[in-house]
């Protein structure tokens, strides 16, 4: 099914974020739809402070309530549909609040790996530096076009300290890019990799401690199963050098995993690695909105 995604993100944004994948802003979900689309709709509505009851994907009694105080929030028609009026309404509610809420911050985005160090090589010969560093500058286009300012720690497929360094070396090089940008976060882009068990699949975050570090680890899991699918294995303390050496809050995401046939071959399709941008996209706003 056509996520509800769509809906929710503004115009310029869509353009960005594979159009043929979304669901039209014409689409109407009201009692009685339910599927993703609907699960899309609970989730945005209780970020916004409506309670949409449980996130079972079922537009029931407690959704529709919901809708029917956005609608009334807003000043819109107050009849608990949400047609194309409705969508434009949330659309555009959560831009005017992504850029309220990026303006003035600095976000440094590490895809790792890179260059000598390939990372994970899945069975089928998905490199992970490749992986991530697609999923990070699709996540700078869309934070650039919210208004937010991204420094990359790299752009290409190149280690930032060259042949031979050591990996403290390298993983320096990356924390003092974020530091001399006065990066307000810091977040690391990693697909995991497990050999013993190919079967296992999800996404998790790891945080080295603190209050900001662990929220930051947690709205993201949340936005890249949201957006993915990908189970979420959990939130995890790690001692991590770029985790450990960051000055800002800073987590560690893992993407799937290279050592699941299905997880490698999603990450290598750019419309999964546009999902896995929004929900970082997403869990970043959501963190910095106080959740």
């Amino acid at each position: 099914m056509r996520r509800l995604f769509a809906i929710f993100t503004m115009v310029a944004v869509m353009a960005v974020i594979a159009p043929g994948g979304l669901c039209s802003a014409a689409a109407i979900i009201d009692r009685g739809s339910s599927g993703e689309a609907v699960v899309d709709l609970q989730k945005m509505l209780k970020s916004r402070g409506f309670d949409p009851g449980s996130l079972d994907g079922v537009f029931g009694p407690r959704t529709e309530m919901a809708v029917r105080s956005f609608q009334e929030k807003l000043g819109l028609v107050v009849d608990g549909i949400v047609g194309p009026q409705t969508a434009e309404a949330l659309r555009s509610d959560f831009a005017s609040r992504a850029r309220r809420l990026l303006a003035g911050k600095t976000i440094a985005v590490d895809p790792g790996h890179g260059g000598w160090n390939s990372g994970a090589v899945g069975q089928g010969g998905t490199r992970e530096a490749d992986n991530v560093l697609a999923i990070g500058l699709e996540l700078e286009r869309m934070l650039k076009q919210l208004g937010g300012r991204v420094v990359m720690t790299r752009r290409t497929d190149k280690e930032l300290t060259g042949p031979g360094s050591s990996d403290a070396e390298e993983l320096g090089a990356r924390v003092a890019v974020a530091e001399r940008a006065g990066a307000d976060m810091f977040i690391s882009i990693h697909n995991n990799a497990y050999e013993k068990n190919p079967g296992v699949s999800g996404a998790m975050t790891f945080h080295h401690g603190g209050d900001a570090s662990g929220r930051l680890a947690a709205r993201l899991l949340e936005g890249i199963t949201g957006e993915t699918g990908l189970e979420p294995v959990g939130v995890e303390w790690a001692g991590f050098y770029v985790l450990r050496h960051s000055r800002v809050p800073a987590t560690l995401v893992e993407i799937g995993f290279m050592t699941n046939r299905q997880d490698e071959k999603a990450l290598s399709s750019s419309a999964f690695r546009s999902r896995a941008a929004r929900g970082l996209l997403v869990g970043i706003v959501e963190y910095l909105g106080g959740r």
